[in-house]
């Protein structure tokens, strides 16, 4: 335990006082089905087993039955496979991957709980003729009549929310047959859960912590939270962290807008929203502190006195996960005298154990964001009219 370490630091919006947050409907919380829930992992492997010689796979989903495999492909995939992610039913992205995917060398996952989410469903008939291994509930839906008329073996999808999913076999089936461990992310989750339970302490739960900061400067006025993420692999959960935070909180006039991206890229348009726009952004910064392996910046000779900035191109030589960090130390110091509230989280190395723990660390956030505000954190009343609608345009149109 303890691979994760979050700051808050509160600078220029005076003191806020955690002590006046009502935590009665947090201290008598249902244990969320996200934590009680066991991975099948048994299931999962005789699944996938028959396919592991494909060299590809195509993931097809929308929201959480994507967004989780995602985040954890980006963290901790090794490239042993071919990786495709369909999420949309626009022609030339479906024929890009077709042409790219021999049929007999790959894989195609749709996953959808209820299987009746049109996207995915128009994406699987376009590579019916493709082995396939649907992700789906087990007792209703589409997918599930698809899957038993056409004689298809399929992997249960159990009674979890989407965007909460993400240690269910909605990402661990993909990610199995990619070759993620799903066991060490499932034990970081676990380890995890326990640090952010409802009884632990507001100055010992990183989860509460972060969720009670974001929920008081939201009341001061702070409706925007910009994400910059000093890290490649852990830039892939920003997607999740927006739909966990959207969907869950923002009802009822209530809720922040996520947004953000990978530093130092992030650094050279939108610092320029955050640092001299209006005031009413949170900063969140996530960095990694220690890296696999470390590249030494070395700068010949010949090269060395060549002006750069205040000083000479001879400066940069030295580690780029030194400089990396110098990258985010120059934002913070701008954001504190600036005098912008900002949260840090740290992960020591990204690993399957620390994907988990960052993974369970948003789910709880969400949650608690939900019902420091008093809305319900497992609905999303407001998404589904578009979806409605849209499929009654399909009916008219066919």
């Amino acid at each position: 335990m303890g691979r994760m370490e979050t700051e808050v630091l509160l600078k220029g919006t005076g003191k806020l006082d955690f002590s006046r947050i009502k935590l009665d409907r947090i201290r008598s919380m249902e244990v969320p089905s996200f934590v009680s829930h066991e991975p099948d992992f048994r299931a999962i492997e005789k699944g996938v087993a028959r396919f592991r010689g494909l060299k590809n796979i195509v993931v097809m989903g929308n929201g959480g039955s994507i967004n989780n495999i995602k985040a954890l492909h980006g963290a901790l995939n090794k490239g042993g496979k071919n990786v495709f992610f369909l999420s949309t039913m626009e022609p030339g992205e479906i024929g890009r991957i077709k042409l790219m995917c021999n049929r007999d060398e790959t894989l195609v996952m749709p996953v959808t709980k209820s299987g009746t989410n049109v996207c995915p469903l128009e994406g699987l008939l376009s590579f019916l003729d493709y082995p396939m291994l649907p992700v789906t509930s087990g007792d209703r839906g589409v997918l599930l009549e698809i899957s038993r008329r056409r004689k298809l073996d399929y992997i249960e999808h159990p009674d979890v929310g989407g965007r909460f999913s993400g240690r269910t076999s909605c990402a661990f089936a993909p990610a199995s047959f990619m070759g993620i461990d799903i066991k060490k992310v499932n034990k970081g989750a676990l380890e995890m859960y326990q640090r952010c339970a409802p009884n632990v302490r507001i100055e010992k739960n990183p989860a509460l912590m972060v969720s009670s900061a974001l929920y008081l400067l939201e009341k001061k006025g702070y409706t925007e939270v910009f994400c910059q993420t000093y890290s490649t692999r852990l830039v892939s959960f920003l997607p999740l962290i927006t739909q966990i935070m959207h969907e869950s909180v923002c009802k009822k006039g209530a809720g922040q807008t996520f947004y953000g991206g990978l530093g130092p890229e992030t650094q050279h348009h939108t610092n320029q929203r955050f640092l001299g726009g209006r005031k009413n952004a949170v900063g969140l910064f996530t960095r990694v502190r220690g890296f696999d392996n470390d590249v030494e910046i070395s700068v010949p000779k010949d090269l060395m006195d060549i002006p750069l900035r205040s000083g000479k191109l001879g400066d940069i030589s030295g580690s780029c996960s030194e400089h990396l960090g110098f990258e985010l130390e120059g934002v913070l110091d701008s954001t504190r005298k600036a005098g912008i509230p900002h949260i840090i989280i740290s992960v020591k190395r990204v690993t399957p154990e620390s994907a988990g723990e960052y993974l369970a660390l948003w789910q709880y956030v969400g949650v608690y964001s939900a019902l420091l505000r008093g809305v319900n954190p497992y609905d999303q009343p407001d998404v589904e009219n578009a979806k409605e609608v849209s499929f009654r345009l399909r009916k008219g149109s066919g």
